[in-house]
């Protein structure tokens, strides 16, 4: 850390050069992590998502979000999908849908969870999340839920 102080204080660009490169380190660490959640493997995602949080370039709740429901600790990703728009992230919608329908980490509301569904149903563009809420619910009709 001293380095990086006395090379900024040499050459006031350098300072721009460091931002560069951490924004490029930055940038890996998020893919990295985003392949972990790929891969189920939301222990590494968090490892890797949460010290991102401190730069705060990234929304970065829709991740850290599904990195805890990964590891089934659904009071956690409530916490980080309500800070996410599920209009602007569907997926948030259909994993807030399964937490409200099942009562994971959350009391069961099949109201609510019917309405993330149905906003599901009604993405033209993404036909396999429109697919998903079809598929709840269908299920939830079947039932009478």
């Amino acid at each position: 850390m001293k380095w990086i102080l006395l090379i900024i204080s040499l050459c006031p660009t350098a300072f721009v050069l460091v931002a560069e490169v951490q924004a490029r380190t930055d940038e890996e660490t998020l893919n990295l992590a985003i392949d972990a959640l790929r891969q189920d493997d939301g222990e590494t995602a968090l490892s890797l998502l949460l010290p991102l949080t401190q730069s705060r370039k990234w929304q970065l709740s829709p991740l850290i979000g599904e990195a805890y429901y990964q590891l089934r600790e659904f009071d956690q990703a409530l916490a980080y999908f309500s800070r996410s728009s599920y209009q602007r992230y569907p997926q948030v919608a259909d994993r807030l849908g399964r937490m409200y329908r099942y009562g994971w980490g959350v009391d069961v509301d099949f109201d609510r969870a019917a309405s993330y569904f149905t906003f599901l149903t009604n993405l033209n563009n993404r036909p396999a999340l429109q697919r998903i809420g079809f598929e709840e619910l269908g299920e939830m009709f079947f039932f009478g839920r």
